[in-house]
């Protein structure tokens, strides 16, 4: 995660946009967004993704049995201990400032997410 907000950092830093994708924990990583926030002046909008328990499940097993889990993801715990935090686990917004858009992975067919995602981020800031 260091290295993802330090990235972040060197491109806003540039002018470029950023895009952060993370299960993020509350904790840890709204203090280092907001500073971000703070530094670079850059506006936040969440996209929070969710799907049902067995469904998460079934994804993250088939992402390991076809290998498309990046290489980059390591196995720290034990598969049981995954799948217990998968089915019991709950990723809510940050406290951040900006929108907040809510995208229920099963009702929207994955080819299709990306669009849906784009134009409800685009209504959001049309709205301001």
């Amino acid at each position: 995660m260091a290295l993802l907000f330090r990235t972040a950092a060197a491109l806003l830093e540039a002018g470029q946009s950023v895009a952060l994708e993370s299960n993020f924990y509350s904790e840890w990583d709204t203090p280092p967004l907001r500073q971000l926030s703070e530094k670079f002046a850059c506006r936040f909008v969440q996209i929070v993704c969710t799907a049902s328990g067995p469904t998460l499940i079934e994804r993250y097993k088939r992402r390991i049995v076809t290998r498309e889990r990046h290489p980059g993801h390591t196995e720290s715990e034990p598969l049981e201990e995954t799948l217990s935090r998968l089915l019991n686990g709950h990723w809510d917004a940050l406290d951040l400032d900006g929108p907040v858009i809510h995208i229920d992975t099963e009702r929207l067919a994955l080819d299709h997410l990306v669009d849906a995602v784009v134009e409800e981020i685009r209504q959001e800031w049309a709205g301001r």
